[in-house]
């Protein structure tokens, strides 16, 4: 028993030591805090009572405040890491919860999922995705968990914090999950008590600043909105509609109407039938937007490996992973170290299974992976932007990662 024990824990050990290997590796190559810096030098000009709002800065307000303290914290040179940690551990969290998976499972996942074209763009950038996660995620822990403390209303203001500060950061990501936990009450005056608690906030700080921050921040994304750069470094599927000459604008409002709709219809399932996969759902609903970066998608991704880890029909998987797993732009140095972590994954899933065997069952599978990575080399050969050539790989993706949820869901509902 004990040997069995110590074996377990030797295997997690090993397993951490390879994720954190992975983050420090890759945020130590980092020069500079990249697009995090913006919400640094938003909190540091909140604090000195200056407009947080630059020519290329539309970020700030409630998260702003928190990013400084945190860049603060700790050395230039490990700021990077500190956030590229900060986004693995809220991913983490957000799996663990609503997924409820093994722990062995979950660092396997992580390792694999490091490796992968949305986390790779999320580390070079230095986004926010997996803090997102983990604010949306620790704040409903705190919410629930309230009733168990000494002072509930502190827990209970400490969960509509942290869904104001994902909020802020990323409307249409947190905007289905908070609306999704304020349906699940089924209290108005939930709804009451979280829209006063972020208006209070938002009316503190521009109390301190000395500015209305909200009509600024509104001026600078309604700019942004038809900034052709933003427009540009768009990923979505949706994007392929500008080959057929079709106004940007309109597909961009398409998307957040079907966005919309299917919010209205997780609720409504949710209101039927309660269960935590809804919340799932609701985080997943971004990735269908015309607002759509590759960072988004680190909780897609994780999801297909986690399935690759777990589940017993692995169809399409293989090829949905590597689409996500190899780049598409093949002139990129970055292929060694790609390639280095994934021989650390292989080795790693050794730890728990028989690689080969389990994980690749067939040549299948094989066949899918070497399919995917065809794929990708021919996608690179696109006289079109990468942006461009990413949109119709995440097509395909989707729609292969599609064919295989909708034969999970049949194959469950018929067992």
């Amino acid at each position: 028993m004990l040997h069995r024990l110590s074996a377990r824990l030797n295997t997690k050990a090993i397993l951490i030591s390879i994720v954190i290997f992975q983050i420090v590796s890759l945020g130590l190559r980092i020069p500079g805090l990249q697009n995090s810096s913006l919400l640094v030098e938003s909190g540091s000009a909140i604090i000195r009572r200056q407009d947080p709002y630059t020519d290329w800065n539309a970020y700030g307000t409630i998260p702003a405040i928190p990013y400084w303290l945190l860049s603060k914290s700790v050395p230039s040179e490990l700021g990077p890491t500190l956030f590229l940690f900060l986004n693995v551990v809220g991913l983490a969290l957000c799996i663990l919860y609503f997924l409820k998976i093994e722990h062995t499972v979950l660092l396997l996942t992580l390792i694999a999922v490091i490796t992968t074209g949305p986390f790779r763009a999320l580390f070079a950038s230095v986004q926010h995705t997996g803090i997102i996660l983990g604010c949306l995620t620790l704040g409903m822990i705190a919410i629930r968990r309230s009733q168990e403390n000494r002072f509930p209303i502190f827990s209970i203001w400490l969960g509509f914090f942290l869904f104001c500060v994902g909020f802020d950061l990323k409307p249409h990501i947190a905007f289905p999950f908070i609306m999704l936990w304020l349906a699940s009450t089924r209290k108005l005056r939930s709804i009451f008590h979280f829209g006063l608690f972020y208006l209070a906030l938002r009316l503190l700080i521009d109390l301190w600043n000395g500015r209305f921050l909200e009509r600024l921040q509104f001026e600078k994304w309604r700019a942004w909105r038809t900034d052709p750069l933003v427009v540009q470094e768009q990923v979505s599927p949706w994007k392929l509609f500008s080959f057929f000459d079709i106004e940007a604008q309109f597909v961009f409002i398409l998307s957040f109407l079907v966005y919309l709709f299917l919010t209205a219809l997780i609720i409504a399932k949710y209101l039927k039938h309660p269960d935590s996969k809804y919340f799932v759902y609701a985080l997943l609903l971004p990735s269908i937007t015309a607002y759509l970066h590759l960072y988004d998608l680190i909780l897609v991704v994780s999801i297909v490996v986690i399935g690759l880890l777990s589940s017993p029909d692995k169809r399409l998987l293989f090829f949905g992973f590597a689409l996500f797993f190899f780049p598409t732009d093949y002139s990129s140095p970055a292929q060694i170290y790609i390639f280095f972590t994934a021989i650390l994954f292989v080795v790693a899933a050794a730890q728990r299974i028989i690689f080969i065997r389990k994980v690749i069952p067939d040549l299948r599978s094989g066949a899918e992976l070497l399919l995917g990575f065809l794929a990708t080399v021919l996608f690179s050969y696109f006289p079109i932007s990468v942006e461009s050539k990413v949109a119709w790989q995440l097509t395909i993706c989707f729609l292969a990662l599609g064919v295989a949820a909708t034969r999970h869901v049949r194959s469950e509902s018929n067992g």
